[in-house]
């Protein structure tokens, strides 16, 4: 059977968030009663559900589903019941239940909680989750929890009475879960209904690779599809929780992720029909954020936003970059989101091109296979090193035995320089040292006492050519660091050097914001590395960021030619200027249809055009001979295709007919850049009236205003980052400017 795998600037201390099996259950220790209000969910047609997977399994670029999602808003101000304690302290309870629910899940948004406030969830036989606390805020303001047993469950949200009213959240999905993997065993099958012939990898297949397998983790991708993936090392050694899976593994719905590591089970199944023991369930973590996708490999690698503890001792896989051919390979998995799985290849893997994908198959496993709830994981060569992590495939199980069908590996070899841009290859990431290094052996972190790192660097280039740079240090030691300097430069230019005594404590992070920069149209590079004397890794000490400036096309209009295939509903086109706009778009399209579409008048700016598929499959060619092409005048092709997943993103920069920098910058001044809060806005009178708005990095405005010569703005309520001000007069000139605020 054909199936695909998938889902799946400031100063700090170190946190983490771990979800547990483990916790009290506050209504309980003070005996509420359980009169609370309930809210049932609405029946649906679980057979009509059932029949679309028997379908989509069959599709390599299709997830793994194991729910039914519910778009929900209940919040703590709208449903359930508050109880206060006689201490002052209160507990707000709502139960909600889904009828033949296996397991039960939620999406939480808007989720920021105060420091000692504390979220869980139980179901009915007093299993318990949670607790989801302060360490699960990000940006992002949305947590995934981790699916619960039963059809009936109940989330409870602890308050202390000082903190009353200071938390906010809401349940924004529930999901109905009806072919998970229940967390209480199953007296026939024990966890899961992955195929009898996977082999647990606490089974002597294993044994040869207790370092690697704890660096895999199961991931819940969204809120209703599992994949697998892998913590990766880098050449820093810094221990950065970046997380290699399968770029199928995104969904845009939802994109929000939750992780379990080193679940193992302790009394294995070695390819029987016996059910497999379970294993530790606490080493949970919630949040991430995508550094790099690449279509052409099915490469995603994602950051861990939470801080993964010390004593949990897990493990970051080593890689091989050379394109090498190994001796043999394994892959470690979660089929099914089944506890952990090995599979095993005595041969060498081939080198193939596979629906479009540059890949490493395996033509027939000879101990175990993958499936659905598989992709993402890794495949590791005879030195224990990643080489690819699984796009989909054949294999399956026939009773106790492999099925004898191949599957198939994106290449890391090809995804090291992918696209061709940070966010669409490893080479940024995994090597921010720039050393050229083909390979890295795993990781395991350790506190040292004298260590200093370059945590992040930025340099992104606006419209014009622009950067900001900065460069984020951080101590990771647990000594206070008191002297340091940094170094940086940009491509062959000499070497700057700062110094510092101001002490830096311990898991404390600075900012250092260099002074902007503008940039000629091409490819460039920023270096930058620490010097300290003591230090104890040296290897995190340099960093390296590649930026690209675009080079203006010198016309203000752009053709689209988009041929549809027998799918046209899955596809929809966008195109966007550098304020994240949408200046023309193209939905509810015809099947096999072409359609010339000119974007014309365009205002000298960057856009970014967008042609999606929400099936994730392309346009070409199993289903019709789609094609889209963007061209010039001239009857230049800027960019065309046809094959690519769920989503094709084309850059590019045009002269226009009134330009973003009409204005020379002499006319307008802002300072100081960058700023405490309060910028000082000084117009050329001659100039006349205005208008102006503030965008954050994100393309969100958070500002305008209007007016004649100088006015001061204030951005404290925006935070830090960067911004971009679009000034405006009547007569239809524009300038921009970039803003730091710090």
């Amino acid at each position: 059977m054909k199936k695909l795998f998938l889902p799946l600037i400031l100063f700090s201390s170190l946190s983490f968030a771990q979800i547990t099996e483990q916790g009290e259950i506050f209504s309980q220790t003070h005996r509420l009663n359980n009169n609370i209000p309930v809210i049932e969910m609405p029946q649906f047609d679980i057979e009509a559900l059932k029949a679309e997977d028997e379908i989509n399994d069959q599709k390599i670029t299709k997830p793994f589903r194991f729910g039914k999602n519910f778009i929900v808003n209940y919040s703590p101000t709208t449903h359930g019941k508050w109880v206060n304690l006689p201490n002052g302290d209160r507990i707000w309870r709502l139960k909600i239940t889904s009828d033949h629910a296996k397991t039960l899940n939620f999406l939480l948004k808007n989720y920021r909680l105060s420091k000692n406030a504390k979220l869980y969830l139980h179901n009915e036989e007093g299993q318990f989750l949670g607790y989801y606390t302060s360490n699960e805020n990000t940006k992002e303001k949305q947590v995934a929890t981790w699916p619960i047993d039963g059809s009936s469950i109940t989330i409870e949200f602890y308050e202390p009475a000082n903190e009353a009213g200071l938390s906010t959240f809401e349940i924004a999905e529930v999901v109905h879960g009806y072919r998970t993997v229940n967390n209480i065993q199953n007296p026939i099958k024990g966890l899961n209904t992955s195929g009898n012939c996977n082999v647990d990898v606490n089974c002597a297949a294993g044994d040869d690779w207790e370092q690697q397998k704890k660096s895999v983790a199961l991931i819940l991708s969204g809120t209703t599809e599992w994949c697998t993936g892998t913590l990766v090392n880098n050449t820093a050694l810094d221990g950065t929780p970046y997380f290699l899976t399968a770029n199928h593994c995104y969904t845009s719905s939802t994109p929000a992720w939750t992780f379990r590591f080193k679940w193992i089970s302790e009394n294995p199944d070695c390819a029987t029909s016996a059910p497999s023991g379970d294993g530790p369930r606490i080493f949970s973590l919630s949040g991430a954020e995508i550094k790099a996708r690449n279509a052409g490999t099915d490469m995603m690698l994602l950051e861990l936003t939470s801080e993964i503890p010390v004593d949990w001792e897990l493990v970051w896989s080593g890689w091989d970059r050379s394109g090498n051919i190994p001796n043999n390979a394994t892959g470690l998995h979660h089929p099914d989101g089944d506890i952990m799985k090995i599979a095993q290849y005595y041969s060498s893997p081939l080198k193939k091109n596979r629906s479009g994908i540059a890949a490493w198959e395996i033509p027939a496993w000879d101990l175990g296979v993958t499936e659905g709830g598989s992709s993402g994981s890794g495949l590791f060569d005879h030195n224990g090193r990643i080489i690819g992590q699984l796009y989909g495939g054949y294999a399956a199980c026939s009773g106790t035995s492999p099925n004898n069908q191949y599957d198939i590996y994106g290449r890391i070899d090809t995804s090291w320089e992918g696209g061709g841009s940070p966010n669409t290859r490893l080479k940024d990431w995994l090597d921010p040292r720039n050393s050229q290094e083909m390979t890295t052996d795993h990781f395991v972190k350790e506190l040292l006492q004298n260590d200093i790192k370059i945590n992040s660097i930025t340099a992104v280039a606006d419209c014009d050519g622009n950067i900001s740079p900065s460069i984020e240090i951080k101590n990771s030691g647990t000594e206070i660091i008191q002297n340091y300097q940094l170094k940086y430069k940009f491509n062959d230019e000499t070497e700057s050097v700062i110094s510092f005594d101001t002490p830096l404590n311990s898991g404390q992070t600075t900012t250092v914001y260099l002074e902007n920069r503008t940039f000629e149209a091409g490819d460039h590079t920023f270096q930058s590395e620490l010097l300290v004397d003591g230090d104890q890794n040296v290897y995190n000490n340099i960093s390296t960021a590649n930026f690209s400036v675009l080079e203006t096309l010198q016309t203000n209009k752009v053709t689209l030619n988009l041929t549809t295939d027998n799918y046209a509903n899955e596809n929809a086109w966008y195109l966007y200027n550098s304020q994240n706009q949408i200046v023309q778009s193209g939905e509810n399209l015809t099947n096999n249809t072409t359609y010339t579409i000119d974007f014309e008048n365009l205002a000298e700016d960057c856009y970014r055009f967008v042609l999606e598929d929400s099936f994730g499959d392309g346009i070409c060619c199993d289903y019709g001979n789609g094609s889209y092409a963007l061209t010039l005048p001239t009857g230049e092709v800027i960019s065309s295709g046809a094959e690519f997943s769920d989503e094709v993103v084309v850059n590019f920069r045009v002269s226009g007919t009134l330009g973003l920098s009409n204005l020379t910058t002499n006319e307008v001044a802002i300072y100081p850049n960058p700023t405490d809060n309060i910028i000082n806005l000084e117009v050329n009178a001659n100039l006349g009236k205005y208008t102006y708005e503030i965008y954050s990095a994100l393309g969100q405005k958070v500002k305008q205003g209007s007016g004649t010569g100088n006015q001061k703005v204030n951005l404290k309520q925006y935070g830090k980052g960067n911004f971009v001000i679009y000034i405006k007069t009547e007569n239809g000139k524009t300038i921009t400017k970039k803003i730091i605020v710090k």
